[in-house]
């Protein structure tokens, strides 16, 4: 029924964040205004808890790459009205849990979670280091395959999945980045040109409460996992895998549970697949997916184990975004 805008006033350097109502335009709701706090808050980017209760605030960002950043992170309780920074440090890709009583992170290659009641910050891996990442992808994913945040919340809040990346075996690339300083500076970075070494990935799923880790173990280790997410079901896990030429991707729900994967979709091309996030689940579990394997990209549905239900959409045109 309502809507929210994020609001800069620069006359007060402050930020504000208002809901509208749609079938009314006069009515407003301010639900946080920076003004109001002695800290000086200049706002990029906003979300809602689930329960939206409370507000994730980004601000004093700075850019990494395409589309990796880190900043210093605020949670706002929209009920007692109560502030809270997220770290002292700039942290990347924080996100609420389902239940809206943490928030996980990224700091210096390592995943933080942030209990936002009694405000206590537990370290979850501690191997992030120059060579080894956690929660986070690599350069490559990053550009290719469009995504930064490299872990996810379980529906019940209880455990977390993430990849970690070894690009110990990637080459150091190197080049000097011009700007506003009279001489470039050098800049280096793991990236593989062809033929080079990627960085190896793995999956883990770890366990808030007793901290243990267990690796999701494949019985062919996939050259790269473009996308992952819980989704069709309490204890599904919804794994994409593709081969190095790019032309062989499968979906498989993986159950976190009774440690076993389901094949639920194989797309394969001559030249390429295209990695896309058309992957929308039903309330009965079946899901709807684009594909090209008519030769023009269309929406298919599926029954919750992989079996086509029927081809959503025909013809000579694309389809080129799947909203819900």
């Amino acid at each position: 029924n309502h809507y929210t805008v994020l609001e800069q006033n620069k006359e007060l350097n402050s930020s504000s964040i208002i809901s509208y109502s749609y079938a009314d335009s006069m009515e407003q709701l301010v639900i946080f205004d920076s003004a109001k706090f002695s800290e000086k808050l200049e706002i990029s980017s906003y979300s809602f808890s689930k329960d939206e209760q409370n507000l994730l605030l980004e601000t004093l960002v700075d850019p990494i790459y395409r589309r990796s950043k880190q900043g210093i992170y605020w949670i706002y309780n929209i009920k007692s009205k109560e502030l809270q920074k997220l770290r002292e440090e700039k942290i990347q890709e924080p996100i609420f849990s389902p239940d809206g009583n943490y928030v996980a992170y990224v700091y210096r290659r390592n995943i933080f979670v942030k209990n936002i009641i009694n405000q206590i910050t537990t370290q979850l891996t501690f191997d992030g280091d120059y060579q080894t990442i956690n929660g986070l992808t690599d350069w490559v994913y990053e550009e290719e395959f469009g995504f930064v945040r490299a872990f996810d919340w379980s529906p019940d809040s209880k455990k977390i999945v993430f990849m970690r990346f070894d690009e110990s075996k990637v080459p150091i690339f190197s080049m000097g980045i011009y700007g506003k300083d009279t001489y470039p500076f050098p800049y280096m970075f793991r990236y593989p040109k062809a033929g080079e070494k990627n960085a190896t990935i793995d999956l883990f799923v770890l366990e808030l409460d007793s901290g243990i880790k267990e690796a999701i173990i494949f019985k062919e280790k996939p050259y790269y996992i473009p996308r992952i997410k819980f989704d069709g079901g309490e204890n599904s896990l919804i794994i994409q895998t593709i081969n190095r030429h790019q032309n062989n991707l499968k979906v498989f729900s993986y159950d976190i549970e009774n440690k076993n994967f389901r094949l639920l979709i194989k797309e394969q091309d001559k030249a390429y697949v295209s990695i896309h996030d058309d992957l929308k689940f039903i309330d009965d579990n079946s899901f709807l997916w684009t594909s090209e394997r008519d030769g023009f990209r269309h929406i298919y549905h599926f029954d919750k184990n992989g079996n086509l239900i029927n081809q959503v959409t025909k013809g000579n045109w694309e389809i080129t975004k799947m909203y819900a």
